[in-house]
């Protein structure tokens, strides 16, 4: 179809397979309309029960359509072809019969949008090539081997199913003793974790006095020491809070204070916080709102949350020099998707299927960039309590992009962005 859309200087092309036993069009494939609509064609079934219909007359009768203006066959056509006839904002169009000798596999149909519409020549041209696609679609005996060869794998799947029920409850026993020790793992971590808050705070406490001097006079040695603690000490109480955020979740006991948040409101107060981390690389941070940012209804704290773990991964993971992206717009009137680009090292293809997971720590990133593997687990989870979905797309030296989406309240209040 890429061909004959290329070639011939058509808008879109569509095949569509004809079920003769269902009298039926459907396994409808579309070149040169969004994701969406080829979705929606690939869900289609279209009975064809009219022979004088568009579709009766291609599949039925076995003869060719010409609408120079669609408005002519308008009326003949199945309201699911004009819906994509609408989608596409086709004018004119030509579909003709997919055959082999005298069987009918299906229909191959093509358009344009354009003022000039399609003509006679057209037609006799698509034709010719429709007789060299319905040959290379193969013939009615291969159709009828691939349905014996499907009998035959289905007895086989149903043998095989008999076995499986006897291994999957052994393996239902093992599941539950799993989960069992995953949550003895959860009620461990938690209770280390309340058990560490306390001395930490009571550390950091006692060393912020002596770093304003409130212990005497320190020494160059002693400020550089005490500084070096001060670090570690956040390092380990932010990965303390970490594990009580993710064990509180996994005891399902998180819950989402939720009340109307300005987006535009947050992701500015977030993106100021963090410009001076991205100026010590020489790295530019920068926000992009593609749409008007909508006052949704979700927990400010864990919404901030989520956009300060994203953008902080994406300026530690980013060289000096490089650009961290955030983008924001809204899908309409479902949700809003806010994602986080940068240009740093990107992540391995068999990584990206795991760096959401607890406790995953990259391979390919550098010991010194490690964290303790928590941010994304605790963000995805978070992005999820919302009712929303996270994803990543990376190319390995070029950079990564985590976008996630929040479903739209019913406020329908929006503030425009600068």
């Amino acid at each position: 179809m890429q061909t004959i859309v290329r070639e011939l200087h058509y808008d879109r092309a569509m095949v569509a397979f004809f079920d003769r036993d269902q009298r039926m069009l459907r396994d409808t494939r579309m070149l040169g309309v969004s994701e969406e609509v080829a979705a929606f064609a690939r869900s289609l079934e279209v009975p064809v029960t009219d022979p004088n219909s568009v579709e009766g007359t291609v599949v039925l009768q076995g003869r060719s359509i010409l609408a120079g203006n669609i408005r002519d066959v308008w009326d003949r056509l199945h309201p699911f072809h004009q819906r994509l006839a609408l989608a596409a904002n086709v004018t004119s169009m030509i579909s003709v019969p997919l055959k082999t000798k005298d069987l009918v596999l299906g229909a191959l149909t093509v358009d344009r949008s354009q003022k000039h519409s399609l003509t006679q020549d057209d037609a006799n041209l698509l034709m010719t090539v429709a007789s060299q696609v319905a040959i290379a679609l193969d013939n009615a005996d291969a159709y009828r081997q691939i349905e014996s060869l499907n009998e035959g794998l289905e007895a086989k799947v149903r043998e095989r199913t008999k076995e499986l029920e006897h291994l999957n409850k052994e393996q239902e026993v093992a599941n539950e003793r799993l989960r069992e020790l995953d949550q003895l793992k959860s009620t461990f971590v938690s209770i280390v974790s309340h058990e560490l808050r306390t001395p930490m705070t009571s550390i950091k406490g006692y060393m912020e006095n002596m770093l304003d001097g409130l212990t005497g006079h320190l020494t160059e040695k002693q400020l550089s020491y005490l500084n070096r603690v001060k670090y570690n000490v956040e390092r380990l109480t932010r990965m303390i809070n970490d594990l009580l955020d993710l064990s509180r979740i996994e005891a399902d006991r998180a819950e989402l204070a939720l009340r109307p948040v300005s987006l535009l409101e947050l992701g500015t107060e977030v993106l100021e916080s963090l410009q001076s981390l991205a100026r010590e690389k020489s790295i530019t941070l920068e926000a992009c709102h593609h749409d008007l940012l909508p006052i949704i209804r979700g927990d400010r704290d864990k919404l901030h949350q989520i956009l300060m773990n994203l953008i902080q991964n994406a300026i530690k993971f980013t060289p000096a020099g490089g650009e961290v992206r955030v983008e924001s717009l809204v899908r309409g009137n479902e949700f809003v998707q806010i994602s986080v680009a940068d240009t740093g090292c990107g992540i391995q293809p068999e990584e990206l299927a795991k760096v959401f997971e607890k406790f995953y720590r990259g391979e390919s990133v550098p010991s010194d960039a490690r964290g303790a593997g928590l941010g994304l687990a605790i963000v995805k989870s978070l992005v999820e309590l919302h009712g929303g979905r996270i994803w990543v797309e990376s190319t390995p030296g070029a950079g990564s992009r985590f976008s996630f989406t929040i479903p739209l309240d019913p406020i329908r209040n929006v503030i425009p962005h600068a």
